[in-house]
Order: C-alpha cells, then sequence, then structure tokens
C-alpha cells in the first residue's frame, strides 16, 4: 500500500548547521507473499547549505528493495538505490547507486524488539572538474549501519528507532 512521508536530516558541526535537507518520500508495496515482499519508493527534496550556497541542489532518487523470510524472526533484505543531485554549481552535481544488503532479527523477549543490520556499498560520479583540485570527483562509500525499534511503540503513527551508521568515503 502506498504511502506519503515527509522528513527533514541535517548536518551539525561545531553546534552549527552544515545543511539541511527536507523531502518528501513516496513509497509503494510493489508485491507480497508469506515470504518475500519488494517495495519501491521515490524522494525528492531540496538541499541547502547555508553557509556554502554553491552546494545548494535538487535531490531525488528511486529505490527498489526485497526482504525474504528465512525463519518467523530472521530475513534478509536487499536494496538497490539510484539518485541525482542537481547542484547550483555543476562541479558539485552527481549520479550515483547504492546497494544495501542486510538482516532483519526479530528478538520477542524481554520486548518485541526489531534489529536490522546491513552494510551499504556506494559510488558517486559527479559532472565536472573541482574548480580548487582539477579533477573530476568519483565517491565509493562504505557503511556499516545498524537500528533498533520496539515495534509495540506507536505515538501518532510514528515509530521512534534508534540507528547507528559508521560511514567511510573516498
Amino acid at each position: 500500500y502506498g504511502e506519503v512521508r515527509a522528513g527533514i536530516e541535517g548536518g551539525t558541526f561545531g553546534g552549527q548547521y552544515l545543511y539541511r535537507f527536507p523531502y518528501l518520500e513516496l513509497s509503494q508495496q510493489l508485491s507480497q507473499s508469506p515470504v518475500y515482499r519488494i517495495d519501491g519508493a521515490l524522494k525528492a527534496g531540496r538541499v541547502t547549505f547555508p553557509y556554502y550556497s554553491y552546494l545548494d541542489a535538487n535531490y531525488g532518487s528511486v529505490s527498489l528493495s526485497a526482504a525474504r523470510s528465512m525463519s518467523q524472526a530472521l530475513a534478509g533484505l536487499i536494496k538497490a538505490t539510484l539518485e541525482v543531485s542537481d547542484a547550483r554549481e555543476r562541479p558539485y552535481s552527481y549520479y550515483g547507486i547504492t546497494l544495501e544488503p542486510g538482516m532483519s532479527l526479530l528478538v520477542e523477549q524481554p520486548a518485541a524488539l526489531l534489529l536490522r543490520i546491513g552494510v551499504a556499498l556506494g559510488h558517486r560520479q559527479y559532472a565536472a572538474d573541482d574548480p580548487l583540485f582539477g579533477v573530476t570527483r568519483r565517491d565509493r562509500r562504505i557503511a556499516l549501519e545498524a537500528s533498533l525499534r520496539n515495534k509495540e511503540w506507536r505515538w501518532m503513527d510514528f515509530t521512534p528507532a534508534l540507528a547507528a551508521t559508521l560511514e567511510r568515503n573516498e
């Protein structure tokens, strides 16, 4: 079933915002059976950098994800995302792809907790030579991600989650 979600991401350093990214995401369940589920999503927003306006960009992505039950408590996950960012200055515009395999584990005692762990492997190709370094960036990304949420906690149709990411960009 489809849903529209509004969100905001941001980064800080020294107590000041580095960027803000309000977005809308449209997601749709494409297929489901007792052992698998396939979902699609579109995400769009405008990223703004208060101190670096040349990085301001329109962002869009499309994702396809699948989950397959391996047992009552364990599922395998895979997600692929294509993204594009059209920045105010061309050298900071890019397109990219990310592949995210992972697992989800449901722990029922002492509470209904859902633990997700995964790896994200990504590549971004920038549109033009960086004016400072004279080369076109090609970034590789690897991230280890984990999240934990209580499946029974709800507030106004929200489910709070604790998430952590360890990321390396080259």
